[in-house]
């Protein structure tokens, strides 16, 4: 979640230079830049927290298979 919360900061930093900015086409790229970074963490975060669920459910089935097996 830091990572995302970052991103938003970052996007926060980039709006309030856009505010200031009196240059069109700069103020568009700005915004497109953002937007592809803030889609790229959406992206990241949501392959990252599929990963660690994976990986915590095989990790419980291996404890549990592990553990019938010692108390037999």
């Amino acid at each position: 979640m830091k990572v995302v919360s970052s991103c938003w900061a970052f996007c926060a930093r980039v709006i309030s230079r856009l505010a200031r900015d009196e240059k069109g086409a700069s103020a568009i790229e700005y915004v497109l830049i953002a937007a592809v970074v803030v889609a790229a963490v959406s992206l990241i975060s949501g392959n990252i927290e599929n990963a660690v669920s994976a990986a915590g459910d095989k990790l419980e089935q291996q404890v549990s298979a592990a553990s019938s097996t010692i108390g037999s």
